[in-house]
């Protein structure tokens, strides 16, 4: 795992339950989207949900920040590959290694307490809990479910599959 968390760089960002990388859950909206400078902002027309924003890198995975109601605020964040052409690495992992590319059996060796839940037609397992956001590892509902293919860090379980749909 890498020592520094480079803006420039989702492979050296960390994932805990307090953000992902330079942002943090409760982080300024303004604030948060000034240190995403490796990343392209995605046009609203592309994303219409209000409560989102979306970041593009071609060497990256797509970031989401999930926003409060008032839009100022960073709720929650999502790191996806849904067309798995990254690899294992190239995004933000947890310090115990884990994050998009890694397969289910590595999130449960690292993580044997997760829950599990398919319900949606996704499978995710979460890292739970009462009091603090959850760490989820998802997987695509089209393709290949053995291997991770988002990291959402958000209060209360895993993000929707479809964000952008409003």
């Amino acid at each position: 795992m890498p020592s520094t968390q480079n803006p420039d760089d989702p492979s050296s960002w960390i994932v805990t339950r307090t953000g992902m990388g330079p942002v943090s859950i409760g982080s300024d909206l303004t604030a948060a989207t000034a240190v995403m400078s490796h990343f392209t902002a995605v046009p609203s027309e592309k994303c219409p949900n209000p409560r989102l924003r979306v970041f593009e890198a071609d060497d990256a995975p797509t970031i989401y920040f999930v926003l409060d109601e008032s839009g100022r605020t960073v709720q929650g964040l999502r790191a996806i590959d849904t067309e798995a052409t990254l690899g294992a690495g190239r995004g933000p992992r947890t310090s115990e290694g884990i994050g998009i590319g890694s397969s289910f059996s590595e999130v449960t060796a690292a993580y044997p307490g997760a829950v599990v839940d398919s319900s949606t037609g996704v499978v995710d397992y979460s890292l739970t809990s009462d009091t603090e956001p959850w760490i989820s590892f998802g997987s695509s509902v089209d393709q290949d479910q053995s291997f991770v293919r988002d990291v959402d860090v958000f209060p209360g379980g895993p993000l929707f599959y479809e964000l952008c749909g409003g």
